[in-house]
């Protein structure tokens, strides 16, 4: 059910989060980013060539991000996209955890536009980090929305964004126990 809260978020999440991490949408590639555009010129839509990579999530997600022909906005897109996602699971985990609608907000929104994710969401590399957050916080929502179920399939998705999404694993134990 969508309440003024929920509705709020979506608007105001995209809006600051993207009025934040503007001036990234234009980036040129640095350091580890050459690696990114050899992926993407690389990529194929085949399982067996997918699963063989390193960070097959995070390497599909370029694949999604590659139809965008002709620039490098839609890499930085994408990533400003995820970190926004990440930050709507903060806010629902904030709720979960008993906040209410404003104070979760305001987490959800610190957690956007806070400057230690601009390495993370500037730089196309950074994609792997925000691809196992995603899913990483989403199996510690599962673990306080009573969904224990869907953690195993939240941590194999984060693991499979990014190798350290495994640490995830140490937080679900503490949680459930």
């Amino acid at each position: 059910m969508l309440t003024v809260g929920i509705l709020v978020s979506l608007l105001v999440l995209p809006l600051f989060g993207f009025l934040v991490y503007f001036p990234c949408l234009n980036g040129k590639p640095i350091f580890d980013d050459q690696d990114v555009l050899r992926a993407q010129k690389d990529f194929r839509w085949k399982f067996s060539w997918i699963m063989s990579q390193p960070r097959p999530l995070t390497l599909m997600s370029y694949g999604v991000t590659q139809r965008w022909p002709g620039t490098l906005r839609s890499v930085h897109v994408g990533n400003v996209v995820l970190h926004i996602g990440c930050g709507l699971v903060v806010e629902r985990i904030a709720l979960a955890i008993g906040a209410d609608a404003g104070i979760a907000c305001l987490a959800a929104l610190l957690y956007v536009v806070h400057p230690f994710a601009v390495n993370t969401v500037g730089y196309m590399s950074g994609r792997a980090s925000l691809v196992s957050s995603l899913f990483g916080l989403s199996g510690v929502l599962a673990i306080l929305a009573g969904w224990p179920v869907l953690v195993v399939p939240a941590l194999m998705l984060s693991i499979l964004g990014k190798e350290d999404g495994a640490g995830y694993a140490v937080v679900y134990l503490a949680l459930m126990f």
